[in-house]
């Protein structure tokens, strides 16, 4: 975001809150018009962000196995 002008922390991440939301609405709808093909796992919110994330893109490994407990619930659901 620097390289485009935009360098206050506060705004980055709320573009950064912005794009996640709105690709995940768009991952929810497509699994609801897929005639129950695809499943939408809800993993936003999930992570604490002092505590689950190892940098700006990877979560730390406490932090994966939350999201795939969450894949997990989904999965047993289904089997």
């Amino acid at each position: 975001m620097d390289d485009k002008g935009v360098t206050n922390p506060d705004d980055q991440k709320a573009i950064a809150k912005f794009i996640l939301d709105s690709f995940n609405t768009m991952l929810a709808e497509v699994a609801v018009n897929s005639n129950g093909h695809l499943v939408h796992v809800e993993t936003l919110g999930t992570l604490d962000p002092a505590k689950d994330w190892l940098n700006e893109i990877h979560a730390t490994s406490k932090g994966y196995k939350k999201i795939a407990d969450k894949f997990m619930v989904e999965i047993n659901k289904r089997v």
